[in-house]
């Protein structure tokens, strides 16, 4: 049960970092997108 429940946590860290990085992404195409229009 110890190391499923140190997958799971490893696995949703590592997602936030992902989902943060796409926001971040995100961000900078709108802010291009912005200044190319």
């Amino acid at each position: 049960m110890k190391e499923k429940t140190w997958k799971g946590g490893s696995s949703r860290s590592e997602t936030g970092i992902i989902a943060r990085k796409i926001l971040i992404l995100i961000s900078l195409c709108k802010q291009k997108g912005a200044l190319s229009y």
